[in-house]
């Protein structure tokens, strides 16, 4: 379900751009007592907000769920991904610095999935 709700976020933002990847970050084993709820309110949506103002950044999206989240950040195949993994890791530790995430979260991970207008 998760893979559908970002595949279909993907392929209604891609119509209007072509070619693009996404760098996602996942949270996994979080806590077992935090909701979906908590999750979206601890991690999820202090990220989105921290991304306002990254150039490069054309969108993001979020899906957060028991125990989880993940944030995917959608570059244009243009952009240099060596340097779009740096940007989503300094924002990463703003967060943490700034205290709008907690410090104690285990590390994430960060894939990169390339994409077409066609295909995610």
């Amino acid at each position: 379900m998760l893979a559908s709700l970002l595949l279909n976020a993907c392929n209604s933002s891609a119509k209007k751009e072509e070619d693009f990847f996404l760098l996602e970050v996942t949270y996994n084993n979080i806590s077992h007592d935090l909701s979906a709820e908590d999750v979206d309110k601890l991690i999820s949506r202090p990220l989105e907000g921290l991304s306002v103002g990254v150039g490069t950044i054309k969108h993001v999206y979020s899906a957060s769920f028991r125990d989880g989240a993940v944030i995917s950040y959608m570059f244009s195949v243009d952009t240099d991904t060596k340097e779009a993994i740096k940007q989503i890791k300094q924002l990463l530790l703003t967060g943490v610095k700034t205290k709008k995430i907690p410090a104690y979260l285990p590390k994430p991970l960060i894939s990169l999935r390339k994409c077409s207008k066609d295909t995610c």
